[in-house]
């Protein structure tokens, strides 16, 4: 018997698997047991029941369908909620309160059709909206300081409260009419539908009709109540119809669930992480990005990193099945089948300072393996550890520009199994041609240019100081056209750039941020003129913030990550004692969008200034520039 046990670099271990091993307090990093051999995941099934006995309601999934779970309130604030007679100042005002599965319907359309069948309002909700809704009803929750609410508004999806609009919907609501909500995405489509009601005087009234309860899967009759195993490589159909009158329906793809880890918690419970589409149940989010609300609001989040959330579920042995939303509507249930489970205490860890990402093709992993465990690899050497239960792994990868896994054969009480571990693995070199157009007060020019970009995984060994710190920027420069020196010389300018850098915290050019200091190095040749010297400076790296990326992703072609960059130099000391200077600086502004993972284009914009004195010549040159750069360049 066999299994899989997988690391992720992202994922975060739980406190309870933690304790499980008995780990020492700096292995802080779990593995995760990767379904295989021993557990099948059989095709997604259709649950559905329609009760005769409750003509009104349906269930599909684990989700129930009444009028109770797709509300709609239309009275006086005080009378949806008694705690507005109290300290909320809008308890007179009329209120339109709507409440749905917010999971089957993330973002969807609402609307009111008359009982002739025709839409008479119609709104469609975006994720603001419901954000600012339920920003509201935080807020009251927290005036009211009670820990019980009345779910008709402080607990609702969406909300209306006074004003024209609610005052026009107290008329139309007054005749008959379905309140429908429904949502459509590339993937499908999905609807839901109230029976006929009025709403008078805030009391809601239902028409009576003798309607039967009725179900359509793939377009044909059905049985009121069953299980049916779906197509994954065919959309799935559903409808029905209550017996008071109401509707449900939905077109969508059967969802994909990646599950990356399963074990055994103890002989009544597992736990399941996976990733992707969650289950439409209670999860815990173990990757989840802890973002300030300022970052929220000046729009300032990452847009490169490692985009699968993960998420860890806890379910009965007795009841191993988990339900999954549709990409565009219905609830699916995976029913997980395993011979043996591998127990939760099995966990290999691995050392808390482990990267999540690299840039050679080989990397030493301290890692812990259970008591009495045997621990191989077909792949790379392991070597003891401090302890017997400690060894160090030298995990390979040979991919560039994306993520290795790699695996350990792990032997323990008769039983083997197999271990993972992922971790990406970046291109430390770039190269680029570039053509600069420059604006001075001398004259505009174009300049050619080639760049090469080199960091370093641990240049003066694996410690904190040298590991994933350092880097070095050569350019080289030359203009295509001469520049006025005097009013009766013009030479070409040419240029050599050499720049150390250095970052705070340690990490991967393209994909970590940071920021650092520079020193830098300039050889300047103008005519007759040559200058070099030395300076300091700064620079900050990252991705490009979320509110930017989201302007530039307008355009096709730039639907890619991108990676951004400032550098500020400022040269203080001339390297040849004839040349004085005269506060010569650089201010760079850069940026590249990674179209593969080896092909980048680039751009960028900036200010520079060259001035000095040659007491040789005796003479002064100073040329003030504003210029910008595009590009193409690979990395290797």
């Amino acid at each position: 018997m066999s299994f899989k046990l997988g690391l992720t670099a992202v994922l975060l271990s739980s406190s309870f698997a933690f304790a499980q091993t008995g780990a020492k307090s700096e292995y802080t990093k779990s593995t995760y047991f990767e379904p295989g051999e021993g557990i099948v995941f059989p095709n997604l099934e259709l649950e559905y029941a329609l009760d005769p006995k409750l003509p009104n309601q349906l269930r599909v999934g684990n989700a129930v369908f009444n009028q109770k779970t797709f509300l709609i309130e239309l009275k006086g604030l005080h009378r949806l909620d008694p705690a507005f007679k109290g300290p909320l100042s809008q308890k007179n005002d009329w209120a339109l309160v709507l409440h749905w599965p917010k999971q089957l319907f993330p973002n969807p359309e609402i609307e009111i059709i008359s009982g002739t069948g025709k839409s008479v309002w119609k709104k469609p909700l975006t994720e603001s909206d419901l954000k600012s809704w339920q920003d509201r009803n935080e807020a009251w929750k927290k005036k009211l300081g009670t820990p019980k609410f009345n779910p008709t508004v402080l607990n609702s999806s969406f909300g209306l409260i006074g004003g024209s609009e609610v005052n026009r919907l107290r008329g139309l609501l007054a005749s008959s009419f379905k309140f429908c909500v429904f949502a459509k995405t590339s993937k499908g489509d999905s609807r839901y539908c109230s029976p006929l009601m009025e709403i008078r005087k805030g009391k809601k009234l239902f028409a009576q009709n003798d309607l039967k309860n009725r179900v359509l899967i793939q377009n044909e009759e059905a049985k009121p109540e069953g299980i049916v195993k779906t197509d994954p490589l065919m959309p799935a159909t559903f409808y029905a119809e209550f017996g008071l009158g109401g509707s449900y329906e939905f077109k969508t793809d059967v969802p994909k669930p990646d599950f990356a880890d399963i074990a055994e918690i103890n002989d009544t419970t597992l736990k399941l992480t996976g990733f992707g589409v969650k289950p439409n149940m209670p999860v815990r989010i173990i990757t989840k990005d802890e973002i300030s609300d300022l970052t929220r609001f000046f729009g300032f989040e990452s847009t490169i990193k490692n985009d699968r959330e993960f998420w860890e579920i806890t379910i009965p042995k007795t009841e191993s099945y988990i339900y999954f939303p549709g990409p565009a509507g219905g609830l699916f249930r995976q029913v997980i089948v395993a011979s043996e489970v591998p127990k939760a205490k099995s966990r290999i860890w691995v050392h808390g300072d482990t990267p999540t990402s690299i840039y050679g093709n080989e990397i030493a992993i301290k890692a812990l393996k259970p008591q009495g465990a045997n621990v191989e690899s077909d792949q790379n050497s392991i070597a003891p550890g401090a302890t017997p239960r400690e060894f160090v792994w030298n995990f390979r990868a040979d991919k560039k520009g994306e993520l290795n896994k790699s695996y350990l054969t792990v032997t323990q009480g008769g039983k083997t199994f197999t271990s993972f571990y992922e971790i990406y693995r970046s291109q430390p070199n770039e190269i680029s041609g570039r053509f600069t157009g420059v604006l001075a007060n001398s004259g505009q020019i174009i300049l050619g240019e080639v760049s090469y970009n080199r960091w370093f995984e641990s240049l003066l060994g694996r410690n904190s100081f040298s590991f994933q710190r350092w880097g070095l920027n050569l350019r080289y420069f030359k203009s295509f056209s001469p520049l006025f020196v005097s009013d009766a010389q013009k030479e070409n300018l040419t240029s050599l750039i050499g720049d150390i850098k250095y970052r705070f915290t340690p990490g991967v050019w393209t994909r970590d941020a940071s920021m650092g200091i520079m020193f830098g190095y300039q050889d300047i040749v103008f005519g007759d003129f040559n200058a070099t010297m030395a300076g300091g400076g700064w620079f900050w790296a990252r991705s490009m913030p979320r509110v930017l990326d989201n302007i530039f992703n307008w355009v096709p072609f730039m639907r890619y990550p991108k990676w951004v960059d400032v550098e500020v130099i400022y040269y203080f000391s001339p390297l040849k004692s004839n040349i004085t200077l005269n506060s010569p600086f650089s201010v760079n502004f850069h940026g590249q969008i990674l179209w593969s993972k080896s092909f980048f284009g680039e751009a960028g914009f900036g200010l520079k200034r060259y001035a000095f004195i040659d007491k040789t010549l005796n003479q002064e040159v100073e040329l003030n520039t504003f210029y910008g750069t595009v590009g193409l360049g690979v990395k290797f």
